[in-house]
C-alpha cells in the first residue's frame, strides 16, 4: 500500500488498528518543523514575559527570605504577614508557570506533530496521535464547509479544513477548523477530501 511507505512503523500500526473494515485512500503526517515555526510567535512572547515575571519572582523570594530570617530588631513577624508573602509568591509563581508554558509550546507542538498522522478512508477523516496512549479524532468529510490549500499540485503544502461555524457568548461567529501543516501530496489529499464533501459545499486552493 502506497500510504505506508512514508509512515514510520508505529504510525502504520496505529492506522491499521483504527481503520479495520475501511479502505485507506490517503495518509500523511504534518511537518514537525512547520508546526514548530507556526508557534514561534508564542515562544517570542514568552521570552520577555518569563524574564519579567522571573525577575519579580526572584525579588519576592529574596525579600521573603530576608524578612523571615533577618527581621528588623525588636520586630516580630506576624502570621498574616507570612500569609501575604506566601500569597504573593503563589500569585507570581502562577504567572511564571504560564511563561514556561509559552516557552515550551513550540517544542510540545513539534513533539506531538512527530506522533500525529492524518488518515482519509472511504468513510471519514481521522487524526491519530500515537504516543504512550492513542488519541483518535474522527471527522465526517460530508459536513466540511470548505477547504483552503497552500501548495502546488505536487509536493508538500498546508491544508486548512473549515469544519463549521458557531456563535460565542458575545454572539460573534467563530470558525472551527482543522489545520494540516506541511503534508506531502497536499493536492491529492485536497482532491480526495473534496470528493467526499456534499455537492453544495465548496473548496478553494491557493498555489505557492
Amino acid at each position: 500500500m502506497d500510504w505506508m511507505r512514508n509512515l514510520p512503523r508505529a504510525a502504520v500500526e496505529a492506522v491499521t488498528a483504527e481503520t479495520r473494515g475501511e479502505i485507506v485512500r490517503w495518509a500523511g503526517r504534518p511537518s514537525p518543523s512547520g508546526s514548530f515555526l507556526r508557534t514561534t510567535p508564542i515562544w517570542l512572547m514568552g521570552v520577555p514575559w518569563t524574564a519579567l515575571i522571573g525577575g519579580i519572582f526572584g525579588v519576592l523570594v529574596a525579600s521573603c527570605v530576608a524578612t523571615i530570617t533577618s527581621p528588623p530588631a525588636g520586630r516580630i513577624i506576624q502570621s498574616w504577614e507570612i500569609a501575604m508573602m506566601a500569597l504573593a509568591l503563589l500569585f507570581a509563581g502562577a504567572f511564571l508557570v504560564i511563561g514556561f508554558g509559552l516557552l515550551g509550546a513550540p517544542f510540545w507542538v513539534w513533539w506531538k506533530s512527530r506522533r500525529t498522522v492524518f488518515v482519509l478512508t472511504d468513510k471519514r477523516l481521522l487524526r491519530i496521535f500515537h504516543g504512550h496512549s492513542r488519541e483518535v479524532v474522527s471527522f465526517d468529510p460530508a459536513t466540511f464547509v470548505s477547504l483552503h490549500r497552500r501548495g502546488g499540485d505536487r509536493g508538500p503544502g498546508t491544508l486548512t479544513i473549515v469544519t463549521g461555524y458557531a456563535k460565542d457568548s458575545d454572539g460573534d461567529t467563530v470558525t472551527s477548523s482543522e489545520l494540516i501543516v506541511g503534508i506531502q501530496n497536499v493536492a491529492q489529499a485536497e482532491r480526495l477530501i473534496r470528493g467526499m464533501m456534499r455537492v453544495d459545499r465548496g473548496a478553494t486552493s491557493f498555489g505557492k
